[in-house]
C-alpha cells in the first residue's frame, strides 16, 4: 500500500507565494522622489486628488512630465511600477486617486456623465502639470 502525499492547504501555498514576491520586490530599489497630493477641480467643478511624483534630484531644468490614467476603480497605487520607471528617467508624473478623500471627490460614485467627468479630470491634470514650475510644456503626455 502506497502512503499518501503530502499536499500542503493552499492558504500556505498563497501565503508562501505572497511572501515570496514581498521579499523579491524589495530587491528592486525605487528611484529617489518626492510625492506631493493635490486637490484641483476639473472644468466641471468637481474637486479631485491628483498625486504628483518629481524626482529627485531633477534630470532637466525643464522635466518631461507624464499622466497615467489607471482603472477608474483601481487605487494610485496600481501604476507604480510604470509610474517609478518614468521618474527613474526624469519625468514628473501625475496619476489620480479616484476614491478622493469625501463623496464629492470619488469618481467610483458617479452613475451619470462618468466619461465627461473623466475627459474633464485629465484636461485638469494636464493644466495643473502645464502649471508647474519645473514641467516642460511641449513635453507632456497621457
Amino acid at each position: 500500500m502506497k502512503g499518501k502525499r503530502f499536499a500542503p492547504p493552499a492558504w500556505a501555498v498563497a501565503a508562501g507565494a505572497c511572501a515570496l514576491f514581498v521579499l523579491l520586490a524589495l530587491c528592486f530599489p525605487e528611484p529617489p522622489h518626492r510625492i506631493e497630493y493635490r486637490r484641483i477641480e476639473n472644468g466641471l467643478k468637481m474637486p479631485l486628488w491628483v498625486v504628483v511624483y518629481y524626482p529627485q534630484p531633477a534630470r532637466f531644468a525643464k522635466a518631461p512630465a507624464a499622466i497615467v490614467c489607471q482603472p477608474i476603480n483601481d487605487p494610485p497605487e496600481y501604476g507604480r511600477m510604470l509610474e517609478l520607471e518614468l521618474v527613474r528617467d526624469g519625468f514628473v508624473v501625475l496619476t489620480f486617486d479616484w476614491r478622493g478623500r469625501s463623496s464629492a471627490e470619488n469618481r467610483q460614485l458617479l452613475h451619470t456623465n462618468t466619461q465627461a467627468a473623466i475627459r474633464s479630470d485629465v484636461a485638469a491634470a494636464v493644466a495643473y502639470l502645464l502649471s508647474l514650475p519645473g514641467v516642460h510644456p511641449r513635453r507632456v503626455m497621457v
